[in-house]
């Protein structure tokens, strides 16, 4: 259920016109203007998922291919955009795709071929806002007074069963609240709709994604409350949900343990590179290329990716277990759920 689903949200980032993966049905092969492969011949290609259009989820694989983290690892990636990279992934079309970590938890649970590789961002990349009228602005950041000075009002997220319905339930859940029984958590069906419906005064308060909530606070119609990718909430919990877990079919990871191992070398590089402040404008401007964007419109939400990118791109046992918690809550899984042994790669646990 991650919040690439939610595509709308960053639909006003700028338009990318290339062929894409809709209802399933498989586009051939497309190399995005920054991911594009090296051409040596001792590199492995290695098919590999993109959100249309390209989500901060997909940040730190843009960033090995742009700045070499992937050839000096001996991997070139040849992505394929979708709307949802796991339909693709599942059907054997493409080997890595970079998926929400309670995405990832879905066909686990039902015994599909799929397995955890990595975690390139630890924290969420989401805040609930409020306007910046609202009564409730004085306990912004205030755990758990925030959430339970909510009980009887509306909150406000992007789609049924995304990412921010799930955390939205979970964390009211942790405040000690009932969801539809002491709170209203009511989907807007995309980002841009919840945006206008707090504006109107339909919602209270919203749980709302980048880049839509820096903007909102940026043009003072809204202010943060509960900066989750900051860390406030309830702990450990929210700094262990996660917004993004590269994945495969756990089938390609048995044969291809070296690729695996190769893109996690890779990976851990991007982060610490993206993680570094002297190299975020370099980064702003590469997406802002490949979005056909303003950089200044980056800025931000530049600012709320290096906030959430991990240091440590393993998968621990500590994220699977609240991933695990928060599925449960939320009635996703009734039993003991998956094994982390058989979740997660072995080169990737922690």
């Amino acid at each position: 259920m991650s919040d690439s689903t939610d595509k709308a949200s960053h639909a006003t980032q700028g338009q990318i016109s290339r062929r894409i993966v809709l209802g399933g049905a498989i586009a051939a092969p497309m190399v995005l203007k920054g991911f594009s492969p090296a051409r040596a011949q001792s590199l492995r290609t290695v098919k590999m998922g993109a959100q249309n259009p390209l989500q901060s989820s997909d940040y730190p694989a843009f960033i090995a291919q742009n700045f070499g983290m992937f050839k000096k690892n001996g991997i070139t990636a040849e992505f394929t955009q979708a709307t949802r990279v796991m339909l693709p992934l599942l059907a054997g079309e493409i080997e890595i795709a970079t998926v929400g970590p309670l995405d990832g938890l879905l066909p686990l649970a039902k015994k599909q071929d799929f397995q955890f590789i990595a975690t390139t961002q630890s924290k969420l990349g989401n805040c609930v806002i409020v306007r910046a009228d609202s009564p409730l602005v004085p306990l912004a950041n205030k755990w758990p007074d925030f959430f339970l000075a909510l009980k009887g009002k509306q909150l406000g997220v992007t789609i049924s069963g995304g990412l921010n319905d799930l955390v939205a339930r979970f964390v009211a859940s942790k405040a000690g609240l009932t969801p539809d029984k002491d709170i209203t958590i009511t989907p807007a069906g995309d980002a841009v709709v919840l945006m206008g419906n707090l504006e109107k005064g339909l919602y209270d308060a919203a749980v709302q994604v980048s880049p839509i909530f820096e903007r909102a606070i940026d043009r003072k119609v809204a202010v943060p409350a509960m900066e989750f990718y900051k860390g406030y909430g309830p702990q450990p919990q929210i700094n262990l949900i996660g917004n993004s877990a590269p994945g495969t079919r756990k089938s390609f990871a048995d044969k291809n343990p070296d690729v695996i191992n190769a893109y996690l070398k890779a990976m851990q590089e991007a982060v610490e590179f993206a993680a570094k402040p002297e190299h975020k404008e370099e980064i702003i401007q590469i997406v802002a290329k490949e979005l056909k964007v303003d950089a200044a419109t980056l800025r931000l939400p530049m600012e709320t990716f290096i906030a959430t990118v991990t240091k440590d791109v393993r998968f621990s046992r500590a994220q699977w277990d609240v991933a695990i918690e928060v599925m449960k809550v939320n009635g996703l899984i009734q039993d003991a759920g998956p094994t982390y042994e058989d979740g997660v790669f072995a080169g990737a646990r922690a």
